[in-house]
Parts: C-alpha cells; structure tokens; sequence
C-alpha cells in the first residue's frame, strides 16, 4: 500500500529535480533516469562496464546494480536517496558474497584512506580484529516481556530533554559545567577530516608494552596498492620493526602500531597515550619481599611443567557456550511469539506519506 501510494509520482519530477544539483551531478541523474525508463529491470550490459553512470547520488564508482521498478517511480530527493542506498547495499552484499564463498566471514570496514610510506600512498581499508560474541542481553518489562527504553531527563527539572534542546559540557567542579558549543568541538577537531595513516618511525616490537595497546585492526589493500603493501609488510618483517604511526579513528587522533600479521597481513592496533597508562608505583607490590633460591627453583620448575606453543582453539569461552546453552533451551521452551501491536494507524501513515510526496512537487 505504501509503495503504491509512493509510487503514484511521475518519473518527470526525477528529471525536474535534476536541475538543482551541479552540472556533473545533473548529467549523471539524467543518464540514470533515461537508462532506467528505457530498459526497466534489466542491468547494464556486460561490455558498458566502465561507461555506464552510477546512482546520482552514491560514491562515483561503477557497479552493476539495478533499482526495482517501485523505488525507481520515487520523486526528486526519494529516489534519490533509495537509489544511493539500494545501490552500496547490493555493493557490500557482492562483498559479503566474495568473503563468504572464500571460506571466510563478511567483514565491513570501518575507515578508508591511504597509508603514507615514503613518497608512496597506499590506499587501504580498516577492519575490526575482533568481535563480541556475547549473547546480547535485555532489560524487559516483567510484566509483557517487552525492551524497557530510556528517556533523557533534567536532574535538576525532571523533564525529557528533546533532542534540540541537548547540548555538550563538562563538569569542571562537583555540580559545576561549562557549554561546548559544535563549533568549538569543530576547531579542536581540525583533522578529523584526515583519512591518512601516517608512518612517525619504526621501532623494535619489544620496545613497545602490551600496556599500550587498545584495539586491533586489520589492514587491507585497495586496487593498485597491493605490491606497495606486500612491500612494506616484508620489510617489517627483515627488519624485526614496527611501524608506528598515527590516524584519525571515530573523529579522534590516535597513535597505533602497524606489524607484520601471521605472514600475509598487517595488523594496526591502537595505542594508549604515555599519560592514559597508569604509573605502579601506586600499588603496594612489595618490593622489600626477596624470595630464596629454593622458592624460585620450585616456581621455575612449576612453569617448565605447564610450558607450551599458545594454541587459541585450545581455550575456548566456556562462559559464552554454558550462556548460550541456557539461552537455546529457555528459547525452546518459549511459547510462540505473537504478532507485536503497529506503534501507528496505517491510514494516518498513508495520508502524511501523501503530503510528504505533494510538498516534495511543490518545491520542484
């Protein structure tokens, strides 16, 4: 009913909005839109590969995709939008289909730039090392067994704060705050803009304590930076070094290592600042204690019993497995879910649809 509602537009208004938006992208809109009248539902042939325009507002890269017909009858901005999101959806599921193929898991990356080595740009990708697998736990209402959410609410007023109303500050004193406003945030942060990973200098990796590292990566070639990677990967590796650079993650600078991984990558772990690391001479390690000979004879002969390679599979989560096992069963057990109640009436939905769709014709 929606999609028919949304569809009652005309293709026309798609071309109209297409003169409000630079020459370039205007082009590319138009191209696009006659494509898709005149061969609806069919892909670009394979030899137009590198001719064929992409989505006119997408990343600029070609790619075979196809808009279903009822997103392709959207108006101006909507189509726009869907045509943008349809089109990197098909392109990260083409991905997730390589990897999955390979024998491997679909792995999303998080950041894009270019690794600065010497003279030469690499371009490169960032993916997480690591993933908790935890089951996902829930605060519920007992009594319907429904998630529980959270308001913003003033301590001082006890009103929900709407999102407009919110702003950023620091407590500076017990009770006491200053505003942040954006455009303060914005000067601090002059090179979230930066999608560079700069190499600062190369350091053995027994010089640098596992205290410092946060996070892991992995690190992933683009086209046409494979040879440089491979590269700088087997100098690490004569070498003995590390690379220690420095790149803009989640809109914060961060220091990070970058280091040869299991003989065909490279792994980029962040790193704590030197004043993040707390100092031990806090703690009370009992330095005036001297153990004797016979004391440290026995302990080293106790570890040469449990001496051996690390071998992850060997030391399994056996809290996550007992947890999931419990889970399962109280799954099982459950009775059947019952459709859950529409937050809305439809008709209301249809008719604010509707005027969205004839405020969207007026401003064309």
């Amino acid at each position: 009913m929606v999609l028919a509602a949304l569809g009652r537009s005309s293709a026309a208004a798609g071309t109209r909005r297409c003169t409000q938006v630079t020459p370039a992208r205007r082009s590319s809109c138009r191209d696009w839109l006659q494509h898709a009248q005149a061969a609806p539902g069919r892909e670009w042939p394979e030899g137009a590969v590198q001719d064929r325009p992409s989505y006119p507002f997408g990343d600029g890269r070609p790619e075979r995709t196809r808009l279903p017909n009822a997103l392709r009858r959207l108006p101006g901005r909507f189509r726009d939008l869907c045509a943008m999101v349809h089109g990197r959806l098909l392109v990260s599921r083409r991905a997730s289909s390589r990897n999955l193929a390979a024998g491997g898991t679909a792995l999303r990356s998080i950041w894009q730039g270019t690794l600065a080595f010497g003279l030469v740009s690499i371009p490169v990708k960032l993916y997480s090392a690591s993933e908790d697998k935890d089951p996902r736990m829930h605060y519920l209402h007992r009594e319907c067994l429904q998630p529980v959410r959270y308001k913003k609410v003033c301590s001082a007023c006890g009103l929900e704060v709407p999102e407009s109303e919110l702003a950023l500050g620091h407590e500076y004193a017990p009770g006491q705050y200053v505003l942040v406003e954006k455009e303060e945030m914005a000067e601090v942060s002059t090179d979230v803009q930066d999608r560079r990973i700069e190499i600062l200098q190369f350091p053995h990796a027994e010089e640098l304590d596992a205290v410092y590292f946060m996070k892991p990566y992995y690190l992933e070639p683009q086209a046409g930076g494979q040879r440089a990677y491979q590269l700088l990967r087997r100098a690490l590796e004569g070498a003995s070094r590390v690379a220690l650079c420095r790149l803009v993650l989640r809109r914060r600078p961060r220091l990070a290592t970058l280091r040869p991984y299991l003989g065909q990558a490279m792994a980029l772990e962040t790193m704590h600042a030197p004043d993040e690391v707390r100092d031990v001479t806090d703690l009370d390690l009992g330095d005036d204690v001297s153990p004797s000979e016979p004391e440290l004879r026995l302990a080293q002969a106790l570890i040469d019993t449990l001496a051996g390679p690390f071998v992850p599979q060997d030391h399994p989560d056996a809290y996550r497995d007992r947890l999931t096992s419990l889970l399962d069963r109280k799954a099982a057990q459950a009775p059947a879910a019952a459709m859950r109640p529409v937050g809305e009436d439809m008709g209301d939905l249809l008719e604010r649809l509707r005027a969205s769709l004839e405020t969207e014709g007026a401003r064309v």
